[in-house]
C-alpha cells in the first residue's frame, strides 16, 4: 500500500509540476507580450524570455528522467523475465514465482516488482496484477507490450515459463542491435558538437573582426559617425535589442543588435542539434535534452566572458 501510495504520490506531483510551470510560463509571455506592445517597455521581453524558460525546462527535465528511468528498467527486464521463468520451472506456483524473483534487485524495476509482489499478497489476481503492472510502466512500449503477451498466455493456457524465454531473448537481441547502431551513430553525434563548437567560433569571429571591420568600412565609404542614429540597428529593432537585456547589454547600442542576433543563432542552432543527436543516438528526441543543454549553455558561457 505504502509503495502504490509512493508511485501515485510521485506521478501526480510530476503532472502537477508540468501544468502549473506551464501556466505559469504562459501567463508570464502574454504578460511580457502585453507590456511590450502597448507600454513599450523593454521588460516585457524578460517576462517573455522567462515565461518560455519556465514553461519548457520543468516539463523537459522530468520527460527525460522519466526516459532515463524507463530505459534502466529495460535494461534488467529480460535478466527478470528469465529469473522469473526458472522459478517457475523449478516448481513453484506464478504468485510464489514472483514473490521469490521480486525480492532480487533489477535496478529502477525493483520497486514496481515489490509493489505487484504486494498486490498479490493481498490476494489480486495475478492477471490483474500483471495488468496494472503493464499500466503503471506504460512509458516503456517493450515491457508494456511483454506484459500484455504474458497475461495473454496465462489466460489461454499456455507455456508462459516458455513464453517469458522467448520474450527475454528478442528483448536481448533488440537491446543489441539497438546498442550496435548507437555505437555507429555516436559518431555522427561527435560530428555535429564538432560543427557546432565549429560555428560559435565563427560567430565569435564574425562579431570581433568581420563587423568592426565592415563598420569602419561603412563609415569611411559613407562619412556617416559611427555613433550617429543613421548606424544604430537597435532604433529599428528595438524590441529585437532588448532581448539582450537578460545578458546586460545595452538595448540602445547598436553592436548590441549583433550580440543578440548571433546568440539568438547560437540558441536556436544549439537547441536544434541537440535535439537531432538525441534522436540519432538514442532514438528518443528527448533525450537530446542534455545535448542541447550542453550546446546552449556553452554559447551563453562564451558570450558572458568573451562577448
Amino acid at each position: 500500500m505504502k509503495q502504490e501510495i509512493k508511485n501515485n504520490f510521485g506521478q501526480d506531483n510530476s503532472k502537477k509540476i508540468i501544468m502549473i510551470s506551464t501556466g505559469i510560463g504562459i501567463f508570464s509571455c502574454l504578460l511580457g507580450f502585453f507590456i511590450s506592445s502597448y507600454f513599450q517597455n523593454p521588460i516585457g521581453i524578460i517576462f517573455l524570455i522567462l515565461g518560455l524558460f519556465i514553461a519548457i525546462i520543468p516539463s523537459s527535465v522530468i520527460n527525460y528522467n522519466q526516459y532515463t528511468k524507463y530505459h534502466q528498467m529495460e535494461s534488467y527486464f529480460p535478466t527478470f523475465l528469465k529469473d522469473f521463468s526458472e522459478a517457475i520451472k523449478s516448481g513453484m506456483n506464478f504468485v510464489q514465482a514472483f514473490k521469490t524473483v521480486s525480492k532480487s534487485d533489477y535496478g529502477p524495476l525493483s520497486d514496481e516488482l515489490r509493489h505487484s509482489a504486494n498486490q498479490l499478497s493481498w490476494g489480486v489476481p495475478f492477471p490483474k496484477v500483471l495488468e496494472q503492472l503493464a499500466s503503471r510502466i506504460k512509458g516503456s512500449k517493450i515491457m508494456r507490450q511483454s506484459f500484455t503477451i504474458i497475461t495473454e498466455a496465462y489466460n489461454s493456457g499456455g507455456d508462459i515459463a516458455e513464453t517469458m524465454n522467448s520474450i527475454a531473448l528478442n528483448i536481448s537481441q533488440i537491446r543489441d542491435v539497438d546498442e550496435e547502431r548507437k555505437s555507429i551513430l555516436s559518431q555522427q553525434v561527435y560530428i555535429m558538437y564538432f560543427i557546432y563548437y565549429l560555428f560559435l567560433g565563427i560567430i565569435y569571429a564574425l562579431y570581433k573582426l568581420m563587423i568592426p571591420m565592415l563598420a569602419m568600412n561603412l563609415n569611411l565609404s559613407t562619412g556617416v559617425d559611427a555613433g550617429s542614429d543613421s548606424k544604430n540597428y537597435c532604433i529599428p529593432m528595438q524590441w529585437f535589442c532588448s532581448l539582450g537585456l537578460f545578458m546586460n547589454y545595452d538595448p540602445t547600442e547598436s553592436m548590441t543588435y549583433f550580440k543578440v542576433l548571433f546568440l539568438v543563432m547560437l540558441i536556436i542552432q544549439g537547441t536544434s542539434s541537440g535535439i537531432l543527436a538525441g534522436e540519432l543516438s538514442q532514438g528518443n528526441a528527448t533525450a537530446g535534452i542534455k545535448h542541447a543543454g550542453i550546446m546552449v549553455v556553452s554559447a551563453i558561457i562564451v558570450f558572458i566572458l568573451f562577448v
